[in-house]
């Protein structure tokens, strides 16, 4: 993945999270890639939580098919999005390193309801 090196980590701002994800920031940047504070100036998106925080990752930074999403678990288990936990580091690591990353493609759908707004589903 060397072409995709600008992160953008999207996760809770409370000062809990806050200390379980400051060692994602520091092996990103020991391994050259960018953190970077506005998603639009990102090719990779990670969100840190569950599927829940996946899914509002993905329809908070637009549903961009440019860039990849990956999902990282802070429960006790990996989920439907979320490939690795947030324990897990060397994993994380080797999978970005070796460009193992397998990416998968969820197709979105403008939804409409009681003749509202359309949005992405």
């Amino acid at each position: 993945m060397p072409e995709r090196r600008n992160i953008y980590f999207y996760h809770k701002k409370d000062e809990e999270t806050m200390e379980k994800v400051a060692p994602l920031y520091s092996l990103a940047e020991e391994h050259a890639f960018r953190i970077v504070n506005d998603f639009k100036k990102a090719n990779i998106i990670v969100s840190i939580g569950g599927d829940g925080t996946f899914l509002q990752a993905v329809r908070k930074t637009g549903y961009r098919d440019d860039c990849l999403y990956a999902g990282i678990s802070t429960t006790g288990s990996l989920s439907l999005y979320c490939d690795f936990h947030l324990d897990e580091t060397d994993k994380m690591v080797e999978a970005m390193t070796n460009e193992q990353v397998e990416v998968r493609r969820y197709p979105t759908i403008d939804v409409t309801v009681d003749d509202q707004h359309p949005f992405n589903a």
